[in-house]
């Protein structure tokens, strides 16, 4: 949902985005994880693909 609006807005006024969003919460067992458990696997995962696609920042 913040995504549309993130990509909506750019858009309007001719700015590229790119969005990468996580799952910060597969509906199972591992839900009830705490939020900085899940936050560390989440940021740790995007990290790592923005490694990997040679998307780090300029």
């Amino acid at each position: 949902m913040e995504g549309y609006a993130v990509a909506a807005v750019g858009e309007r006024f001719g700015i590229p985005v790119r969005i990468v969003k996580a799952v910060s919460d597969g509906a199972d067992q591992q839900a009830q994880a705490s939020w900085n458990e899940t936050l560390a696997r989440c940021s740790a995962a995007l990290a790592a693909w923005i490694e990997a696609a040679g998307l780090r920042a300029r």
